[in-house]
């Protein structure tokens, strides 16, 4: 099957339909034709910015994420071993399920309401300072319950413990996912989750050992959170999350290489 066409600038287009191909050939009705051009387009590479995701992190951002995943742990674990702690504590005292529920939810309400707020304080300040204050305040918040012996202040602390502590998560994991080459971003954060679920059954596992009826562990807790602090604290002059005075801050989730 043909089939021609004309244009109005005496062009000929043929249209060739046989059997498997589809063939257009667009040729000048006038006799005089025009050079073939011999000119050959070669494309150009294209960057798809994965030569640098392909190759090893460099030693010192490795340093940074192992800094990162311990100080998240830490406070995992000091959060693990406060719940079934404080809660064995209320019931021994001869609180009932009610008010030992209630307790218990102060963490996560804590957690869920410092959540939206943190981001911008990591605008502001960048991420270290807000890890340092946070980590601070949770093992203060540990430290005054073995001097407060009243329910409302217990309620009171574990929810600011959870509230502060929330920096190490939200903090933790932008840094990390800012941090991670692309390709081995899904890894790492297996080894993340993985750790921290480690650090959280850890905590209710010394419960033989430190006990619930006394100071030793919440002691123990703040110490915990302490040393999570600590972890951070190399990163404080490079901070990723904190820009530089004439750029600017980057934001949360934007990704930083140094």
């Amino acid at each position: 099957w043909a089939m021609r066409i004309t244009g109005q600038r005496g062009t000929r287009c043929s249209l060739d339909l046989a059997p498997g191909a589809l063939v257009i050939a667009r040729q000048p009705t006038h006799s005089r034709r025009r050079p073939k051009s011999s000119r050959t387009l070669s494309a150009a590479p294209i960057d798809t910015g994965d030569s640098e995701d392909a190759a090893p992190p460099p030693a010192g951002r490795t340093a940074v994420m192992v800094a990162i995943i311990a100080s998240a742990t830490g406070f995992a674990f000091a959060a693990g071993l406060t719940y079934p702690v404080m809660s064995l504590a209320l019931n021994a005292r001869g609180f009932d399920a009610t008010a030992v529920g209630v307790n218990a939810m102060m963490t996560g309400a804590g957690l869920l309401l410092s959540s939206p707020l943190i981001p911008r304080l990591v605008a502001r300040f960048g991420g270290v300072p807000v890890l340092v204050i946070g980590g601070t305040g949770a093992a203060v918040s540990l430290l005054l319950m073995t001097q407060l012996d009243s329910f409302l202040a217990w309620c009171v602390l574990r929810l600011t413990f959870g509230a502060m502590g929330d920096a190490f998560f939200v903090v933790g994991e932008t840094l990390l996912v800012t941090l991670a080459p692309r390709a081995r971003r899904a890894q790492l954060a297996g080894v993340y989750t993985t750790v921290l679920t480690i650090g959280f059954a850890a905590g209710p596992a010394l419960i033989p050992l430190v006990g619930f009826d006394g100071a030793t562990p919440y002691v123990l807790a703040a110490a915990v959170v302490v040393l999570a602090v600590v972890a951070t604290l190399p990163l404080w002059r490079n901070d990723p999350l904190r820009g530089e005075q004439e750029g600017g801050a980057p934001r949360l989730g934007q990704r930083v290489d140094r």
